[in-house]
């Protein structure tokens, strides 16, 4: 099920929070989907997003690091949430697809010792050459 297209009013209230980092990752999707297809709110995350970084840039005492070109900041802190959503999409995937190939085996090898009497001597055959 697709979430609904963000509008630009709710673009423009959820841009604080992009900038604080307090949005969740659907929340956060939606946005960036919607500011990379809407240049007015792209434009205003921009201008937000200049003055934070730039007031951010005046308290560091060790900004020796931040790059002057915060238009470039910007996109690549675009690129680093997408990337991190993406990264945190795959892990859950994978995550689920291994429980449940655990669960497979774990139910094959329970069917298996019920099904098949002489399992239970292989078995342990198999632990004794382990060493358990």
């Amino acid at each position: 099920m697709a979430a609904e297209k963000m509008t630009c009013r709710e673009a423009k209230d959820l841009v604080k929070s992009y900038i604080e980092g307090s949005m969740s990752d659907a929340e956060c999707t939606r946005f960036l989907d919607h500011v990379m297809s809407c240049p007015d709110c792209y434009d205003e995350l921009e201008t937000y997003f200049i003055i934070d970084y730039s007031l951010q840039y005046l308290d560091d005492d060790r900004n020796v690091n931040r790059s002057y070109d915060m238009r470039k900041s910007l996109v690549d802190d675009i690129k680093r949430n997408r990337n991190r959503i993406w990264v945190t999409k795959f892990s859950k995937i994978w995550t689920r697809i291994l429980i449940s190939i655990s669960n497979v085996l774990i139910f094959t090898a329970i069917a298996l010792k019920l099904s098949l009497p002489g399992i239970q001597s292989v078995l342990e055959h198999l632990q004794s050459l382990l060493g358990k």
